[in-house]
């Protein structure tokens, strides 16, 4: 079968970029391998037509085509398809930065500034750690974008620091597939599966390094891109989602320290908005376990305790107050929706360290 791709934009994020560029070639590739496919053949066909508006946000059109070609690491080889020249901000701007830590500012500054389902966060530090944060409370899979978040991350590092830089850690907020060769030869590194978000976790003295494919002379880094203008609503989302993200949950005074005022004045602002800091805070924790629910095996439990509750009981109310049934019957009704999930779920194994044929752990 043939493939129409569409000309790349510069102008969009580097997931949406490889959606652009190779997403019905790798549903193709994938087609012949799948258990369904006429259904594949019609996703791909509908898609091809213009009509993948109906399966947005982003994270959806993913998930939906990770499961109709049975492809569970749909999301690594799309990622991996990632090329520097069809990310205008990378070739362009991020290169001209004297340290990759300033380059990775602004990367994250600029993906982030485009809007959608995620977010890149940097950690600089002795461990520095690359996050991909799910903002969007409505989203209740993220498996499949994570993943492609994640592989397109190692290819931008490989570009920035070189042959010789590899993470040391990387978190996966999925199940573990049958399958780990294709994450194994990817990260080559220690992979930790049910996580509660994706992240790359890589030695700090990288960031203090200039980039090795650096194409300017040294002089005045890249301007920081202007961010999107956001409404107190989006602003408080995003600081409670890079919380939880973190492992804890922010407190309403924390959130406004965060934005320079004081708690009464954060509330004042979300009235204005008719909204609540309570009402955010439900939406992100529902999402965040939504998400967890679907996507891992990680225990009730453990979910409880990742969004900032005492014990299994709290969830287990609060999750029934907004989903209508318990989180264990939530997650078996999202199995049955998912063939995937369905045969994966039970499959727990945290972190994943036997080596690769090439003798690196991942």
């Amino acid at each position: 079968m043939t493939t129409n791709t569409r000309a790349i934009s510069l102008t969009l994020s580097p997931i949406e970029a490889v959606v652009e560029e190779s997403f019905l070639r790798l549903i193709d590739q994938q087609m012949s391998r799948s258990s369904f496919p006429e259904a594949a053949g019609a996703f791909r066909a509908w898609v091809s037509n213009g009509r993948s508006e109906e399966y947005r946000p982003l994270p959806y059109l993913l998930s939906r085509a990770a499961e109709l070609t049975a492809c569970e690491h749909f999301g690594v080889l799309l990622g991996k398809t990632w090329d520097a020249d069809s990310y205008r901000e990378f070739s362009s701007t991020a290169l001209k930065a004297p340290t990759i830590r300033e380059a990775l500012i602004h990367l994250t500054a600029d993906s982030n500034s485009r809007g959608g389902a995620g977010v890149m966060e940097l950690h600089a530090g002795k461990a520095a750690c690359l996050r991909y944060i799910i903002v969007d409370p409505t989203v209740d899979t993220s498996a499949i974008i994570s993943d492609v978040a994640m592989a397109i991350t190692m290819r931008m590092m490989g570009e920035l620091c070189g042959s010789g830089w590899l993470p040391e850690l990387v978190e996966l907020s999925r199940r573990r597939p049958r399958d780990c060769h294709p994450y194994k030869s990817t990260f080559k590194c220690p992979i930790a599966f049910n996580s509660t978000v994706a992240a790359i976790y890589f030695d700090g003295k990288w960031l203090d390094q200039p980039p090795v494919a650096r194409r300017f002379n040294a002089g005045q880094g890249p301007a920081r891109p202007t961010p999107m203008a956001a409404t107190m609503p989006e602003r408080v989302v995003l600081q409670l989602s890079r919380g939880f993200a973190r492992g804890g949950a922010a407190s309403a005074s924390e959130v406004a320290r965060c934005f320079g005022i004081c708690e009464r004045t954060l509330q004042r602002e979300l009235t204005k908005a008719d909204s609540s800091y309570r009402s955010l805070s439900a939406d992100v924790q529902f999402g965040v376990a939504k998400r967890l629910l679907r996507d891992t095996d990680m225990p009730v439990t453990d979910i409880a305790l990742a969004l900032g509750y005492a014990d299994a009981s709290v969830l287990t109310r609060a999750f029934t107050r907004w989903a209508g049934i318990c989180p264990s019957d939530w997650r078996l009704a999202s199995a049955r929706e998912s063939p995937h999930n369905r045969a994966a779920l039970g499959r727990t194994q945290q972190v994943d360290t036997s080596p690769n044929r090439s003798g690196v752990n991942a």
